[in-house]
């Protein structure tokens, strides 16, 4: 059976018979995919830590003829597992990786995105849970995977938002791919278009631009509660489901956390 060898997360674990796991990986050179981690829950020697949260390992995988890979062994490279001792650490992350895990299709590499959810794991390590860190990861992802929304013009009709065409009555319009100028509102009826305000498009538009998340730093207040409800709409359209780890965030926010 042929070996292949990577750098990988885990991004969900399930149990399978008494004493294997099915762990979902993502990995920077196979991309997203499903492996059984014989005998991971029967002895903890058998991938140590490896397999924990937000923990980057080095594993050897073999492929077979089903869909299911085996995990041969795993050896942790760097651990972020610390963010799960912080409730708002555990919450942002948990809420990253399971967004990668909804958005990437199965096994189609993309170095790009595994090196943003690694990103993503450091800067919360560093700063601590911000919301313009989500910000910035979510717009990365959406532009690293090919669905970037237009936010500095209009995704219905291409006018600039430099024109002034987006600052009053303009929409955000999943459907459509982005904003849409005042002009192209009345037909955006699709599920999850809502208004946007100037505020919360330049918000949205300097995490956008954004090219490290340690570093990013956007406006608080009501414009970016605004740009984070226009985030989950957007991504709500492109996992089109509800993601579970939503919830949690949810209530983190509701409590000022």
């Amino acid at each position: 059976m042929e070996q292949s060898r990577s750098h990988a997360v885990v991004m969900r674990k399930v149990a399978y018979g008494e004493s294997d796991l099915i762990v979902t990986l993502l990995t920077r050179d196979l991309g997203k995919l499903s492996a059984l981690a014989r005998g991971a829950r029967r002895s903890s020697r058998r991938f140590g830590a490896a397999l924990e949260l937000f923990t980057v390992s080095s594993v050897q995988l073999r492929a077979h003829r089903s869909e299911l890979w085996t995990l041969s062994s795993a050896e942790t490279v760097t651990s972020y597992s610390h963010l799960a001792r912080d409730v708002g650490g555990l919450a942002h992350a948990s809420y990253g990786t399971e967004l990668v895990r909804e958005l990437c299709a199965p096994e189609q590499p993309d170095p790009a995105v595994f090196d943003l959810l690694i990103e993503l794991y450091s800067a919360l390590s560093k700063r601590g849970a911000r919301a313009d860190v989500l910000r910035a990861f979510e717009l990365a992802l959406l532009t690293g995977i090919g669905l970037a929304p237009s936010l500095d013009a209009c995704a219905a009709c291409g006018r600039s938002g430099s024109s002034g065409a987006l600052d009053r009555g303009a929409l955000l319009d999943p459907a459509r791919g982005g904003v849409v100028c005042s002009a192209c509102a009345p037909s955006s009826r699709a599920a999850g278009v809502r208004p946007l305000s100037p505020g919360a498009r330049a918000i949205l538009l300097a995490a956008q631009r954004a090219d490290d998340l340690s570093l990013v730093e956007l406006e608080q207040g009501d414009d970016a509660a605004e740009a984070r409800d226009a985030m989950l709409s957007l991504v709500g359209h492109h996992v089109g489901r509800p993601l579970r780890t939503l919830e949690f965030l949810g209530k983190l926010n509701r409590a000022g956390t």
